[in-house]
């Protein structure tokens, strides 16, 4: 029921609606309202070493950025051959599904699609173990410490397609350290 309206912006349902903010019946340049920032507005960090059990020891590093806005335009199929493959499952409009937030298979875009990118990020989480010098003594060695280290494990953020911050995926990696003291 929206293809008259659609049609005075050279448009068809489904594709993103823009606003025309001077009512000139013309999307342009004049149409442009500030949406939000596109850096983020206040940064956090954390990073934090415990020792406990006397041997063992836990550190992590956690950061995030708030208040920023970045471009999504995979969801009005930007980018790529969207009408033919993605790398995402996108729910997109159609006319038995409508919805605001993803435009048709085959739509025209004016503009940025801008979402809000705010994420807090895991960056690292490392849990030691130093073999007491002792137990080291009685298997004929100096000392021996081993770690597990997991970097990337989790990222909180309201943003559902890849990374907020680094776009697409960022791998998650395990690392496991040994080392002896002959």
């Amino acid at each position: 029921g929206e293809e008259e309206e659609a049609a005075k912006y050279g448009c068809k349902p489904g594709d993103f609606k823009y606003v025309d903010q001077n009512g000139d019946g013309v999307l342009n340049t004049d149409d442009k309202v500030f949406q939000g920032y596109t850096t983020p507005r206040y940064y956090a960090s954390w990073r934090n070493d415990f020792t406990f059990l006397r041997d063992f020891t836990l550190s992590f590093m956690m950061y995030g950025h708030f208040g920023q806005y970045g471009t999504f335009n995979r969801a009005a199929n930007t980018g790529g051959m969207y009408d033919r493959h993605t790398i995402s499952d996108i729910p997109r409009w159609t006319a038995e599904h409508p919805t605001s937030n993803y435009a048709r298979i085959g739509s025209t875009n004016l503009g940025s699609n801008y979402v809000r990118k705010t994420f807090v990020r895991m960056e690292n989480i490392t849990l030691g173990y130093r073999l007491p010098e002792t137990a080291a003594k009685y298997i004929g060695i100096t000392g021996a410490s081993f770690s597990l280290s997991v970097r990337n494990p989790f990222v909180i953020t309201g943003w559902s397609y890849g990374d907020p911050e680094g776009g697409d995926y960022t791998m998650r990696t395990v690392n496991l350290g040994i080392n002896l003291t002959l």
